[in-house]
Formats: C-alpha cells, structure tokens, sequence
C-alpha cells in the first residue's frame, strides 16, 4: 500500500509519502517544495548508503534508535543530511560510547570532518582520558592524526597539557 519509492544506492524502498513528510525535514521540503522531484513518485538518493537509509526508514516508522555497530556512522552522516537530528545524535552517542583506544583517533578525524562539534568534544575527552592508552594500543593512529588534521593534534595536544598542569 505503499505510494512512494525511495531509490538508494541501487536499492529501492517503498515507503508512504504522508509518513515520510511528517517524519522527516528533508522529505517534507523535497515534497512541498518547487524541486523537481516534489511531485513525483520516486526519489534518488544515489549516494547514500542503502543499509543507513533501512535503518532510518525504521526510525521513521517505528522510531527505534538502536542501530548497529557498523552503520554509526553511515546512519549518523545520512541523518544528518535528511534532517533527523534525533537519529543523527543517537548514532553519535552509540559512536562515542563504542569508541577505544583503537578507534578514537579514526572516530575524531571522521567527527571533525562531517562538523560534528558535541560528538567531536566527548570524543576529545576519551582522547585525553585515555591517552596514554591510545599510544599504547594504536601508535600509528597518533602519525596518522599528526598528518590528516595537524590542527586537531595541536589542540588535543595543549588540551593535555592545560589537564596536567590542574592536576
């Protein structure tokens, strides 16, 4: 019974028109909108990871927040984009508490990146919190961090060194 489709990286959802407006920012201006495609009866969306957009499809419907491990961050990006800050800061909160020692310095390029300022300070703070476990466990990461985003090393850098003078 559905009326619309929604075509995502080659795969393709149904999905109602009315639910889809209601629910989210980005539907409700594409279809009221005077784009090309507010009249029609199925939108592309070619770009975007097809697993993201199932789970947001099921928030939209169900409004469950749990997504899995692996799509934080596609689910995070792609709801960010729809207007679904709701699902765009739990996937973040879902990324930030999966985060370790061995990730954080992936998990802060990437946050800094998108401009995901609450995600990329509660990261900072696992970052200076467990500094010393990130030279231990990941090395590499702290070049890779050095050379991606020198100005996000400096920052955790003198951050450290604020944090070890007050205590």
């Amino acid at each position: 019974m559905s009326d619309h489709l929604v075509v995502v990286g080659g795969r393709t959802f149904a999905a109602h028109r009315a639910l889809l407006g209601a629910r989210c920012d980005y539907f409700r201006r594409l279809f009221s909108g005077d784009f090309a495609d507010s009249g029609r009866g199925e939108v592309a969306l070619p770009d975007a990871d097809a697993d993201a957009f199932a789970q947001l499809l099921r928030f939209m419907y169900a409004g469950t927040l749990d997504f899995p491990p692996h799509l934080l961050r596609p689910v995070a990006e792609l709801a960010d984009r729809l207007l679904l800050p709701a699902a765009s800061r739990r996937a973040q909160q879902l990324l930030l508490a999966a985060t370790g020692p061995a990730t954080v310095v992936g998990d802060l390029l990437w946050a800094e990146a998108r401009g995901f300022a609450g995600l990329l300070a509660g990261l900072k703070a696992f970052y200076l919190d467990n500094a010393h476990r990130v030279l231990e466990e990941a090395p590499d990461s702290l070049e890779v961090l050095m050379l991606r985003s020198p100005r996000l090393h400096l920052d955790l850098y003198a951050a450290g060194i604020k944090r070890a003078r007050r205590g």
